[in-house]
């Protein structure tokens, strides 16, 4: 008989990832894609809120939404401020911006704000896979971060 200590232990061993999105759909679409992974948190945390929720929940990938909202013209705007808090916070966290490529506006907003990657919710996180493999990926490079105690430095390119 399994105790309510050495079930949460087991949780701890679990990977995190935080989803920062109040948006039902994108949450089920992310969550979908990770679940082989680890569990996924969704929530919006407030900018002061932030480093404490990350210290509590210790992801290992932070999702951020990036699809643009005709009903909330601020969106992008609070999405990259949030990426870039999340960058000083700690800078050795992978940020996934997850938008939609056909909404050019949306892949500037997230690299600009200097996200780690970029997840199309109409290609990449549809399929899963694709989303998966970028996951496991950023974890991948980051445990090697963290190793070595040195940031890895990358350039983007686009034609």
């Amino acid at each position: 008989m399994k105790s309510h200590n050495q079930e949460w232990t087991a949780l701890q061993k679990v990977h995190k990832f935080l989803l920062c999105s109040q948006d039902q759909e994108v949450a089920r679409k992310v969550g979908e894609a990770v679940r082989t992974l680890g569990l996924l948190a969704q929530e919006l945390p407030t900018a002061e809120a932030l480093a404490g929720r990350l210290a509590e929940l210790r992801p290992r990938v932070v999702f951020l939404d990036f699809i643009p909202d005709s009903n909330d013209a601020g969106k992008l705007v609070r999405s990259a401020e949030l990426a870039q808090q999340l960058a000083r916070i700690d800078a050795r966290l992978p940020r996934v911006a997850v938008g939609r490529l056909s909404r050019p506006e949306s892949a500037v907003a997230a690299l600009r704000a200097g996200v780690s990657d970029f997840a199309d919710i109409d290609t990449d996180v549809a399929s899963g896979g694709s989303l998966s493999k970028m996951v496991q990926g950023l974890m991948h490079v980051s445990g090697q971060k963290a190793a070595s105690g040195k940031g890895l430095r990358s350039v983007l390119l686009l034609g």
